[in-house]
């Protein structure tokens, strides 16, 4: 887990005017706040089998997010519970894009609940290579 969370750091840390410390961490500038997006189970979780086209639909979006340069880095976590998150570029218009993942026909009919979060990093060191695939 904390090297899931010192790769989130890195990327986000892409392109972020930084300062690099004798001991090689990077200092990131506080003033790069990132949209942070955590996808969990809504109330209509558990009938998902019916949603199928809901769900494709939702996929589509986020696909068209990082097509377009919109998110750094999305996934889900491993294991339960059940958590998707997607972290955005700095530069995002945060109030279009809650706007756009809040019509998201999953998310109004039930089957996705949604978290919006500022994120600041402020230090990121590179991972050690461990050799395991995501």
């Amino acid at each position: 887990m904390r090297q899931l969370l010192t790769a989130i750091l890195l990327v986000i840390s892409a392109g972020v005017p930084q300062a690099v410390s004798a001991q090689g961490t990077q200092q990131v500038s506080a003033s790069s706040l990132q949209l942070v997006v955590f996808n969990r189970p809504g109330e209509k979780w558990a009938e998902r089998a019916k949603a199928t086209p809901l769900l494709l639909a939702h996929r589509d979006i986020y696909l068209k997010l990082a097509e377009s340069g919109d998110i750094v880095f999305s996934g889900r976590f491993v294991g339960e519970p059940l958590l998707g998150m997607s972290i955005f570029n700095a530069s995002v218009d945060e109030a279009a894009i809650q706007k756009q993942l809040e019509s998201d026909p999953a998310v109004t009919a039930g089957y996705i609940a949604l978290e919006f979060r500022l994120f600041a990093a402020n230090f990121a060191k590179a991972p050690e290579a461990t050799g395991k695939q995501p």
